[in-house]
């Protein structure tokens, strides 16, 4: 007997009426990443590892205008923090005077905003659905790949003279990249899925400091003093943003306890009020009469 083919199952996943609204992200994404790649090319990675932080600060925005919840005082506090990590570590002695370097901090500020909103989109996208993980991940796979092929191969080489064949360029390092992103992409569904959102803001700000030494081995990037002291202050910031004090498991029970009792003293004043307790005096009373 022949296995059934899961073709159908495939269908299903994209026939559902609320697929159409990831639309909105998978054009955004791609966006975002392109203007991530040309940031890349620009600037140092440390350099923008540390611009890219600014992301949580567009979050925070988004979440203010479409989920209308704000950050608490010590949050924004962190907010602040950050930013001034971010302008404390441009503030370089070494920086390169050149038109493309602020073309390459412009294309990463650009990217954590489109980043903000479509995490703050999804968020609310998300919100009570009962859809999976992988569902959603399939959904929006598929459609950012459509919109790269349109805007890459539709719009971006068929300006090009003569227009490069679709896998001219690649070699083993571009499949190591795109191995890589899709790799961090799951990484990242499954660090939120069983952990939360505290475990991958922490390894943002690791991620940080780890580009900050392999820089400095690999292609003699300077750290230096402003930049060491701002990476700092954006960990702090980090730290800051997510951390939220432990409720102690003493009071927890005490709260759960008191809570507890107060239900069976509400229960027994409406068996009192309703003459519940007389009827099982009655019961009881018959029933030992039987025995």
């Amino acid at each position: 007997m022949a296995s059934p083919t899961p073709w159908p199952k495939v269908a299903a996943v994209f026939a559902r009426a609320d697929a159409f609204a990831l639309t909105i992200p998978a054009l955004l994404y791609p966006l975002q990443n392109a203007l991530n790649y040309m940031a890349v090319t620009q600037l140092p990675a440390v350099v923008f590892q540390t611009v890219n932080q600014t992301k949580i600060l567009m979050a925070a925005v988004f979440s203010i205008l479409l989920l209308k919840s704000g950050p608490t005082a010590r949050q924004w506090l962190a907010l602040l923090l950050l930013m001034s990590g971010v302008i404390v570590s441009e503030a370089r002695s070494s920086r390169p005077e050149s038109v493309n370097y602020f073309f390459g901090i412009f294309a990463a500020l650009g990217a954590t905003m489109l980043s903000g909103f479509s995490g703050v989109y999804l968020e609310r996208f998300l919100t009570g659905s009962n859809v999976s993980m992988w569902t959603r991940n399939a959904q929006l796979g598929i459609y950012s790949a459509a919109v790269s092929l349109v805007i890459g191969v539709g719009l971006l080489d068929s300006q090009l003279d003569p227009p490069p064949r679709f896998f001219e360029n690649f070699n083993a390092w571009t499949c190591v990249a795109i191995g890589l992103q899709a790799v961090s992409g799951l990484a990242v569904a499954m660090v939120l899925r069983f952990t939360g959102s505290i475990t991958k803001n922490f390894a943002s700000s690791l991620a940080i400091v780890l580009t900050a030494v392999l820089s400095h081995f690999t292609t003699g990037f300077e750290l230096g003093f402003h930049f060491s002291l701002g990476t700092c202050m954006i960990f702090i910031a980090t730290w800051l943003y997510v951390y939220r004090k432990p409720e102690p498991a003493s009071s927890v029970n005490v709260s759960t306890g008191s809570a507890h009792r107060m239900e069976c003293y509400k229960l027994l004043n409406d068996c009192e009020e309703n003459g519940l307790e007389d009827v099982g005096d009655g019961a009881a009373t018959s029933e030992t009469k039987q025995t």
